[in-house]
């Protein structure tokens, strides 16, 4: 499956506070038809108050995979009838600085519907007839109590259904992280700390091996906790180490599926 992109963007500032975006995609495929796709966004800044109004409006289409088209394995079958996804969507919202440049809050409200979305039914994949719909509103803080340090609080709460009004699965409701992030030593060190909470969703579980009977179960909610530095030897080399799921986590974003454990990396990162 071949295809070509072709990807232009126009930016325009005017009056110092107001800036705009155009953006404009156009793809060949040798499968599907062709699609064009844009986005466009939008920016004011009112400099008295440190007040921004954002706002952006843009379309999508995913093709489907070659797995879920052709693919063939002891439980499943693809669906070479696929039609792309094909998406459009927007978001508008507000940021805005407190105590000076020590602080700032951003709250946005997101919208996003969904033709033809792919999703697994049975033995096989098939686009879900008609619009699904997703919104929700993200709130974000960001603090900067000292030089240095910077501390990111972030909640995003998501309705998504499909046009019967179930619920989308796979897609928790309720999100949130926190994440501390110092650099020291003039720069060269920095330290990372993030935690994040996935609240609980829904899946679909097959009671039988033929894959005609499911139901639909709750996966529990779960928090990840990560940490990581690193240290500039100079200015082309670099230590750095992370250490995934720090406390050990058991969860499952898709039933059946456990994800990784704690996992720890080190290395040396060099740049010529």
């Amino acid at each position: 499956m071949a295809s070509t992109g072709l990807i232009g963007q126009y930016q325009l500032s005017l009056f110092e506070d107001l800036s705009l975006t155009a953006g404009l995609r156009h793809d060949s495929n040798d499968i599907f038809d062709d699609a064009t796709t844009y986005r466009l966004t939008g920016a004011y800044n009112f400099r008295p108050t440190g007040t921004k109004l954002h706002a952006s409006y843009g379309t999508g289409v995913k093709n489907p995979t070659l797995f879920e088209l052709y693919g063939f394995t002891n439980t499943y079958r693809g669906n070479p009838s696929l039609q792309p996804e094909e998406a459009k969507g927007f978001d508008i919202g507000v940021t805005q600085a407190l105590w000076g440049e020590i602080a700032s809050l951003d709250v946005t409200y997101f919208n996003q519907e969904i033709s033809n979305l792919i999703t697994g039914s049975g033995q096989t994949s098939i686009n879900l007839p008609g619009e699904s719909e997703i919104d929700g509103v993200e709130v974000a803080l960001t603090v900067r109590p000292m030089e240095g340090l910077t501390v990111t609080g972030s909640y995003t709460h998501t309705d998504a259904r499909d046009s019967t009004g179930a619920e989308l699965i796979r897609r928790p409701q309720n999100l949130a992280s926190l994440v501390v992030n110092y650099a020291l030593l003039g720069g060269r060190a920095n330290v990372n700390l993030s935690v994040e909470y996935n609240g609980e969703r829904k899946d679909w579980v097959w009671t039988d091996p033929f894959y005609m009977n499911r139901q639909t179960i709750s996966l529990d909610a779960y928090t990840l906790v990560d940490v990581a530095a690193s240290y500039d030897l100079n200015e082309n080399a670099q230590l750095f180490g992370r250490v995934q799921n720090l406390l050990d986590e058991e969860y499952y974003d898709v039933w059946g599926y456990r994800a990784e454990g704690i996992g720890a990396y080190a290395g040396l990162r060099l740049t010529f």
